[in-house]
């Protein structure tokens, strides 16, 4: 029996399955929508797809990769500053992963999920059919370790670097000037500098006059710690790497998925995700972020030298610490979170304080 599936804008029968998967026969197609909590603007949904042969079954994640202009959050951004956004986040860049060889020379400790096929929609969008991975969720230290010396050797990769060259982000070697200038500057810098934010009650509650001519003083160092950025050596970077996207199947292995922002970027860039962004989402005490920065700075500088690449740690230590200040701590107050009155919620509370420790400690690593 042919029958029509459905994933989103992508409607496809039994037998267009079938041909694209390149299987003789499929008996059935159930496809589910998978729910994710935080903001993609390149990913239009995600979906989670079993098929059945008579030889067995396959499990499957369709994800639709699309133009950020086509994302309801786009309509959130100012008008004076859309369009640059949109040329930011290009939305081929993840399709272009999985079409080229990426897979078959990323360094040992990483892996993609088996790609089946990146299919075109239309000239806005693609479907991307990959492997199911089951993996761990619980991260230990060693699994950071782990993680860290792995993104090293694949930072340092001449191999990797090749193809980041061809298919990578456009931004490369200015993606801190990029960011600070294209988000941070108009989305937070300017609405600090205006003054209101400061009144509001969760924000007074947990930003002291102390921490806040702190965070004032990092963005008039930002021009000089941007340009320290852009003298660092010039590697390649996953540009996303947090624990959601290196999905732990053990043995010291990740299968490593989201790949919209792999391109160039400076030595250490992927340790700013990988140690901050589990406290960014309030699911980590900002008390063990010095602990497991000591951690991946050592394997992270391990796998460099797996690939051939040496690094002095102290060297690797300020260029993680700029970066990591730069590229979170402006952003550090939950601005899209934070009520038109306060309601009391203990959750907010419980992520402003683990973000505003957070904060503290990057401050402090750049000298401020």
């Amino acid at each position: 029996m042919n029958t029509t599936t459905s994933f989103g804008q992508l409607h496809m029968d039994t037998r267009e399955v079938a041909q694209l998967l390149g299987l003789p026969e499929i008996t059935a197609v159930e496809v589910a929508e998978l729910e994710y909590d935080l903001p993609a603007l390149t990913t239009g949904s995600r979906w989670r797809v079993d098929v059945t042969t008579p030889a067995g079954s396959l499990a499957l994640v369709v994800k639709i990769a699309r133009d950020v202009r086509h994302s309801p959050i786009f309509d959130l951004i100012p008008a004076d500053l859309a369009e640059a956004a949109a040329r930011g986040l290009p939305w081929e860049i993840e399709p272009d992963v999985y079409r080229s060889e990426l897979g078959d020379v990323v360094p040992p400790g990483m892996s993609l999920p088996r790609c089946y096929a990146v299919q075109a929609i239309d000239e806005h969008s693609a479907a991307i059919w990959i492997q199911r991975v089951d993996h761990d969720t619980a991260w230990t230290t060693q699994t950071y370790a782990d993680a860290a010396r792995a993104l090293g050797r694949f930072a340092a990769s001449s191999e990797v670097g090749r193809i980041a060259d061809r298919v990578g982000h456009p931004s490369g070697p200015h993606q801190a000037r990029t960011y600070f200038d294209g988000r941070l500057r108009p989305q937070f810098v300017d609405l600090y500098r205006a003054g209101e934010i400061w009144s509001h009650p969760i924000v007074a509650r947990h930003v002291t006059p102390a921490l806040r001519a702190r965070l004032f003083a990092l963005i008039d160092l930002m021009p000089q710690l941007i340009d320290e950025i852009e003298a660092l050596p010039l590697l390649s970077a996953h540009g996303d790497a947090c624990p959601n996207n290196l999905l732990n199947i053990g043995e010291h292995e990740f299968v490593v998925i989201d790949w919209a922002f792999f391109g160039r970027s400076r030595v250490g860039f992927d340790l700013t995700q990988l140690t901050n962004s589990a406290i960014d989402l309030g699911r980590m005490p900002a008390d063990r972020l010095p602990e497991l920065q000591d951690v991946c700075l050592r394997h992270y500088r391990l796998g460099l030298a797996d690939s051939g690449f040496e690094l002095d740690l102290d060297a690797l230590t300020r260029a993680h610490h700029i970066q990591l200040a730069a590229f979170s701590a402006v952003s550090a107050i939950p601005l899209e979170q934070l009520p038109a009155e306060d309601a009391g919620d203990p959750a907010l509370d419980a992520l402003m304080h683990e973000r505003m420790g957070a904060l503290d400690h990057m401050l402090g690593s750049v000298g401020l």
